[in-house]
């Protein structure tokens, strides 16, 4: 069984400075909630294939799991999902121009849930959309403000 969850937002900041930030490996503890670190298995710049390693902490347990890039293209959209493991996840992340300075960003995940935990998809669901919902809402504050800064400056 597999459960999906999405979400979206806006930010005010063109598409390329959302990348920048969005896609670089090191910010992901910055915005995406549960994320202590994010390092690649591989010194090889990013492209389709490219494995990193994300330390979780979820539910008080902290784990390593690795993460595949199985779809990269910068500045538009990538896509990851769980390496390895038979009850995996799918995360995708897409950024499109919404008007002249500002970037629609629409976030999917699915996961799918193993046989003992199935009783629990509509938590899981629920889980998964307050998620992502709030680490967009971490991503967007986190871009503002830095081009805030970047004008001040």
């Amino acid at each position: 069984m597999v459960i999906s969850a999405q979400a979206t937002t806006y930010i005010k900041a063109r598409p390329a400075k959302v990348a920048a930030y969005a896609f670089d490996p090191s910010n992901g503890p910055f915005w995406v909630r549960g994320v202590l670190s994010i390092r690649p298995v591989y010194l090889k710049p990013l492209a389709d294939g490219a494995r990193m390693s994300v330390s979780l902490k979820c539910f008080g347990r902290s784990r390593v799991v690795v993460m595949e890039l199985v779809e990269f293209d910068s500045p538009q959209a990538f896509a990851l999902k769980t390496a390895g493991r038979r009850y995996g996840t799918y995360l995708s992340l897409s950024l499109n121009p919404h008007g002249v300075q500002h970037t629609r960003v629409d976030v999917k995940v699915e996961h799918e849930l193993s046989p003992w935990a199935r009783v629990f998809s509509p938590l899981v669901k629920l889980f998964f959309e307050r998620k992502i919902r709030a680490d967009l809402e971490r991503l967007k504050n986190r871009i503002e403000v830095l081009a805030k800064l970047a004008a001040v400056r």
